[in-house]
């Protein structure tokens, strides 16, 4: 009898036939008191180097993550080891206080119920198997697989019914000692096959037909130490040998070198019958397979998603939530060394690694049982035709049963009676079409084609609406398959990509596909864009001004498109090119607009790129970009998450154009908001919903320098959390890897990271002038986030309700300026909700507000700023106690307009952090102040109104003329004076007041905001 695959929802009944463990000792982990789990911020190379050999060198200081990088590291430290980290100038956070705490919850449940209702000794899971194996003897026996360093037996159970010859699994648990869910697990999966064995003939199959190894425990010393490494400090899972092996330092001194792998690596060399191998973890919520050491697709990867997303519609169905799914590298990080990869790459067996998400016993076990057994079900080979089951899945399950067709008409389970023909009756008797006849009878009376014989009448193949090896389309909607339509010769297929060529692109309409014309001379393609010239021309993509049949752009340059060479433009002083590059000047642009026509040359607003992307890609240097309003994701939607928008060199980035200018002053970013948004899939939601699978940057700068721009956006929906790269964890709105930027007029909205959640400078200088960071997050920096070798200056922008562990608003080591910008009501769960200054900064605060801010201690001068050396003068700042020196200081309330905005929660765009008249801040700013990088305030006002800086982002003073604190009469006469405008600037000395938009003229429009203001 072949295994049997319908998996009841039975299966999680749990019977445990008086194999309580009572007798059993229980020793759960001691001597773990004073011990902590802390996370490291590493910021560069150096200090992971160091971090390292710290790990090497002390036996008591153990890196924890799985992949250590640039980022946060989680370390277990004792009180004789933490201070190595404050000694080499390592920061950190405590993430588990006290580790004995911790294990005495993992280990407190009641020991004389359910063995599964909390986590079990070493000893106790060797005592409950022997249980099982002396209930069931006739189908369970002990294997010893070798010892560990420490000598303890790597006890896996066999779980076998009658036969010889059957494929054979390995199912094994905590290879981390420090991860002890996936050893139950494992052992929950055993009792499950033994209690049930007699009563479920599901089970019963599975325990026929397949030889099950269970190993709860791969990691024996680590498990009953709690520890991720074995006794010799060597990460099991970083030294098996195969594809990547030896690249990983934790991983011992070479592949096998430790006795726990050693042993696997013999059973599985002595087990030829095993098959399938799932290593269980218990960490975070993943379902993957190869490959670990490369981010490329193993061959079997479409075969693995199919299996893999089963499980997780399994676990997902008992309440366990939603896993992630995908290969090892794409789904966590890279893995040189490890199981999955060396099973699968050298010996050839179907590989998975779960790492189960570390909910309550036994709930998880629960939830991963059903995806467990239904891996086991895909084992055989039930048509002896030398494909695993699970590799003919996708085209051979008609009923989708889990069983293959012919496996079913052979076990008898289906029948194939009328007609004979290989396929189970049932759905023979199917009635796709729903005309009342089985489709069989529909094909053998010629009622309905099957023109790919494949027992499904043509129509419904149709009807599916999917593509591949297994169904097909039909393009031309003649209602035969297309694959059919050129196998008759009816379509040609003259590209040989199975599309008939009348569905192909035709731009001429000459019946000949556009590629074809080309490939045979018939068109030219002189522009290379693969269409006909002549269709370029028609559609206006390319000009033709001297009527040659021929795009101008292959015969002369004319990048402004005026239809004179631009070698002309420039000569007769038509053009201007000061660079000297022989270019016009107005041609060092390049044009992007998501709504444009999508001629995609970007020579023009005509024929602008409709992707951000190739805008950049096409840029040279020194270039600008403008892109016009509309929402751009980096990539495709749903495409990888390490998609962004690349900066290099002194490329300048513009947004906020409708579509028609040919100034930059001439756009309003206001007015037409040019989003620059990581949410792929569109389904971001308040509080970082959906987060998961955005973009880790959204816009990325390296090797930028002097020039280089980010201009007039909205940059949001960034989540870097990827700890497997070095740069992975920094910047989730904007990562500046190296060099030069300017940022100005830019709101950073709802960016997550690790560090710097709005964006993060880590080599490189940093400007930012007009901008906002709002409803960021991160452990370190939650808005903004400059390390030790960058240089930041800050300038009338605005942090508010940025949320970190330290540094709510800002995290900084660098040189930091900060001038006429508001830090209002950012948070911290342990430091500074507005600005911590790290090391030995030189930290410049002038005329700036920090209100609001709140840490572990409350809303404190430490609060607003904790910095070890810092020059502040005439700031406000909450809780002024004096200690901070300078001058002009004061600590009284700004008197913020309404902080939280009309929806009364900190961190969105609403918020509204203006001054009224009234407030102590204003015309209380530094009385010499002199802008360094903006000349206006966040509202585009003048920066300096009524002879003195106001302190904080915004100036109160405008509309105010005669700066008596109030809009009136008094203020009404100077404007004859005054009204200059439209296009006529500069604005008058005196009249700064009245320039109400910031365009640097007095005109009607600036005099109705005035009266709008006085009533």
């Amino acid at each position: 009898m072949l295994i049997r695959r319908t998996l009841a929802a039975g299966f999680i009944a749990l019977f445990f036939v008086g194999f309580l463990v009572c007798s059993a000792a229980h020793a759960q982990p001691q001597g773990l008191e004073g011990q902590q789990i802390v996370k490291v911020s590493v910021t560069d190379e150096g200090q992971l180097a160091l971090l390292r050999q710290l790990d090497a060198t002390h036996v008591d200081f153990e890196i924890w993550s799985d992949y250590a990088g640039i980022g946060q590291v989680e370390v277990r430290v004792t009180p004789g080891t933490r201070p190595l980290l404050e000694a080499n100038g390592l920061k950190y956070t405590v993430h588990i206080p006290d580790l004995q705490v911790h294990v005495d919850r993992l280990y407190a449940g009641p020991r004389d119920q359910d063995f599964f209702n909390t986590h079990r000794t070493y000893a106790e899971h060797l005592q409950f198997m022997n249980d099982l194996v002396a209930a069931r003897p006739d189908l369970a026996e002990m294997v010893n697989l070798g010892t560990s360093v420490l000598g303890r037996g790597l006890w896996a159970i066999r779980i076998t019914g009658p036969g010889e010859d059957k494929p054979g699994l390995m199912y094994h648990g905590a290879q981390h000692g420090s991860e002890p869910t996936g050893a139950m697990v494992v052992t929950y999966i055993a009792n499950h096959l033994i209690t049930n064995y007699d009563t479920d003939p599901d089970v019963t199959a599975l325990v026929d037909n397949v030889v099950w190894y269970l190993l709860p425990i791969m990691n024996p010393d680590g498990h009953e130490t709690y520890t991720r490494h074995n006794a010799n400090n060597v990460d099991l899972n970083r030294n098996w040998d195969g594809p990547g092996s030896g690249q990983d330092p934790t991983g011992g001194p070479f592949p096998f070198s430790e006795p726990e792998t050693a042993a696997m690596r013999d059973f599985f060399l002595s087990h030829p019958n095993v098959t399938m191998h799932l290593d269980y973890h218990g960490y975070v919520p993943w379902i993957m397979w190869p490959w670990g050491h490369t981010p490329d697709h193993c061959e079997d990867h479409a075969t693995f998603h199919f299996v893999g997303s089963g499980v997780r519609s399994s676990v997902y169905a008992e309440g366990g939530g939603w896993y992630q799914i995908g290969s090892v590298w794409e789904v966590a990080y890279p893995v040189y060394g490890g199981s999955v990869d060396y099973t699968y790459g050298v010996l050839d067996l179907w590989a998975f690694a779960f790492e189960v998400n570390s909910s309550d016993l036994p709930d998880i076990c629960q939830d991963f049982l059903p995806g467990s057994l239904f891996l086991a079900s895909w084992l055989s080979d039930c048509n002896s035709n030398g494909l695993a089951d699970m590799e003919e899945r996708l085209c051979n399950d008609c009923n989708l049963n889990g069983v293959l067709d012919d496996c079913d008409i052979d076990e008898g389970a289906s029948a194939d009676i009328s007609p004979v023909n290989g396929i189970p009756d049932e759905c023979d008797q199917a009635d796709c079409n729903g005309n009342g006849n089985a489709d069989w009878l529909d094909i053998d009376t010629g009622f309905s084609e099957d023109c790919n014989e494949n027992g499904v009448p043509d129509e419904c193949d149709l009807a599916t609406g999917m593509d591949g090896d297994c169904r097909t389309l039909d393009c031309n909607t003649n209602g035969v398959p297309d694959e059919c339509d050129i196998a008759s010769g009816s379509s040609e297929d003259c590209t040989g990509n199975r599309i008939p060529d009348e569905c192909e692109p035709d731009c001429n309409d000459n019946g000949i596909a556009d590629s074809c014309d080309i490939a045979s001379s018939v068109s030219e393609d002189c522009n290379g864009n693969s269409v006909p010239d002549e269709c370029d021309i028609t559609s206006g993509y390319s000009l033709d001004c001297d009527w040659t049949g021929v795009p101008d752009e292959c015969e002369f340059a004319d990048c402004n498109e005026n239809c004179i060479p631009d070698d002309q433009d420039v000569a007769e002083g038509a053009s201007v090119d000061e660079d000297g590059n022989g270019l016009p000047d107005e041609c060092q642009r390049v044009y992007v607009d998501m709504n444009g026509m999508g001629h995609n040359k970007g020579s023009s607003w005509r024929t602008a790129f409709t992707k951000l992307e190739d805008g950049l890609a096409a840029a040279n240097p020194g270039d600008q970009i403008w892109v016009a309003e509309g929402e751009y994701r980096p990539g495709d939607s749903g495409a990888d998450p390490s998609a962004a928008f690349h900066l290099s060199g002194d490329l300048a980035l513009y947004g906020g154009f409708a579509g028609w200018e040919d100034s930059v002053d001439q756009r309003d970013p206001g007015a037409h908001p040019t989003i620059l948004s990581g949410d792929l899939l569109g389904d971001d939601g308040p509080g970082f919903v959906n987060y998961e699978d955005n973009v880790f940057h959204v816009v990325t700068a390296f090797d930028t320098t002097a020039g280089a721009v980010l201009d007039g956006f909205i940059i949001q929906g960034g989540n870097a959390r990827n700890a497997a790269t070095t740069d992975g964890e920094f910047g989730g709105g904007l990562y500046v890897g190296q060099g030069q930027l300017a940022v100005r007029h830019c709101a950073f909205v709802a960016n997550k990271a690790t560090t710097g959640g709005g964006a993060a400078v880590r080599d490189g200088d940093l400007v930012v002038a007009n901008s906002s960071f709002v409803g960021n997050t991160a452990d370190l920096g939650g808005g903004l986030y400059s390390s030790s070798s960058s240089n930041l200056i800050v300038e009338s922008s605005l942090f508010s309700g940025n949320t970190a562990v330290i540094g709510g608003a800002l995290r900084n080591f660098g040189d930091t300026t900060i001038a006429g910008t508001t830090f209002s009501h950012n948070s911290a769960s342990i430091s500074a909700g507005g600005v911590y200054a790290g090391g030995s900064t030189a930290i410049t605060v002038n005329s700036c507000i920090l209100w609001g801010n709140t840490d572990e201690a409350g809303s404190d001068e430490s609060a607003q700023i904790e910095a070890s050396s810092v020059n502040v003068n005439y700031s406000c700042i909450q809780g002024l106690t004096g200690a901070l020196a300078g001058i002009g200081n004061i600590g009284l309330d700004p008197q913020f307009v309404d902080p939280d905005g009309s929806d009364d929660v900190f961190g969105t765009e609403d918020d509204d952090a203006r001054l009224p008249f009234a407030s102590p801040c204003v015309n209380t700013g530094d009385p010499d102040f002199v802008p360094s990088v903006s000349t206006k305030d966040l509202d585009h006002h003048a920066r300096v109104l009524c002879d003195r800086v106001d302190m904080g982002a915004f100036e109160a003073g405008i509309g105010d003329q005669t700066c008596d604190g109030v809009i009136d009469l008094a203020d009404y006469a100077a404007w004859p004076g005054c009204l200059t405008g439209p296009g006529n600037g500069p604005v008058a000395a005196g009249c700064e007041a009245y320039d109400f938009d910031g365009d640097e003229d007095v005109d009607l429009s600036d005099f109705v905001e005035w009266v709008n203001a006085f009533e």
